[in-house]
């Protein structure tokens, strides 16, 4: 929806393709993110809470050093999506399309920011204290 919209409506607020652009750089970040917690991340976890000690504790502390600097640069363009679209507001000719992607962009921002908090202040912290106490 943000490629129709900023297409279809760009000429009226410049700022759209903005929207589009950073919303694309978003969720590519995001895959690849995903990708590397489903893949590295919660196995090296799971391997932890079974006992085993998967890598050096100070690999998983690496990693997960990562993802917290990726949720820093999400939640800095969830703030720059919220700056652009005037806090998700509609301008008043808005089409249907329009107002649906900003209630999309809207609910996407409150699922990231639950994601980032379970990971970086229930999940993170409790895999370093098992990677301190198998090392």
């Amino acid at each position: 929806m943000t490629e129709k919209v900023a297409r279809v409506h760009g000429e009226h607020d410049t700022r759209l393709a903005q929207v589009r652009d950073t919303f694309a750089t978003l969720t590519k970040t995001m895959n690849d993110h995903t990708q590397r917690e489903e893949q590295v991340v919660f196995p090296a976890i799971r391997d932890l809470e079974a006992g085993r000690i998967p890598c050096a504790g100070e690999t998983i502390a690496a990693h997960l050093r990562q993802m917290e600097a990726e949720h820093d640069g999400a939640g800095a363009a969830l703030a720059k999506l919220r700056e652009l679209t005037d806090g998700y507001r509609a301008p008043d000719w808005a089409c249907n399309t329009y107002c649906a992607m900003l209630d999309g962009l809207q609910h996407f921002e409150h699922d990231l920011h639950q994601h980032v908090h379970k990971e970086n202040n229930i999940l993170h912290p409790r895999a370093l204290a098992l990677a301190q106490k198998a090392a």
